[in-house]
């Protein structure tokens, strides 16, 4: 029994507030075991520990379609409705996901901006993104990819190291 709410204790410290209020409602306590078992916790870049990585592969176009890389992390809301502009978008890509937490690269480059979006490894944008956008920026990745060209890379990428030291 001590074993058991040692774990639930830590489960409940690693969980989201969502997560344990569906868990409270329901009246359930999971041990630790039951989630270590997807994957252990590990210290992140950010310094914190957690469960899972949000990396992978959200949707898939065609081979000839643009790849979107969404540089995010979990619980970033900017970075959902980023994600749902995208998911709306006509012109077919691939979007991808990439966790900056899992990089320290990433996350001293990123920690302040996210969302930031590179299409075909281009910076392309950071922040809140318009449909309309989204849509000339795809249109544009189609076309110059058709042509074996590089997606150009927009002004103002984001770099929180630099602007640290700066500060």
């Amino acid at each position: 029994l001590r074993l058991i709410v040692a774990e639930t204790l830590v489960w409940l410290s690693f969980t989201t507030t969502r997560q344990k209020k569906a868990t409270m409602r329901l009246g359930l306590a999971l041990p630790l075991s039951f989630l270590s078992s997807r994957r252990s916790p590990r210290r992140c870049a950010a310094g914190a520990w957690r469960f899972l990585s949000v990396s992978g592969m959200a949707y898939e176009g065609s081979p000839s379609s643009p790849v979107v890389s969404l540089y995010t992390k979990d619980g970033c809301t900017l970075c959902d409705e980023a994600k749902s502009v995208l998911a709306g978008c006509a012109t077919p890509h691939t979007l991808e996901l990439v966790d900056i937490t899992d990089d320290s690269d990433l996350w001293d480059a990123y920690k302040y901006d996210i969302p930031v979006l590179h299409i075909e490894g281009s910076y392309w944008a950071k922040h809140r993104i318009q449909r309309e956008d989204a849509e000339e920026a795809l249109r544009e990745a189609t076309s110059l990819k058709a042509q074996d060209r590089p997606f150009p890379e927009r002004r103002g990428r984001p770099d929180a190291k630099k602007m640290e030291v700066l500060s």
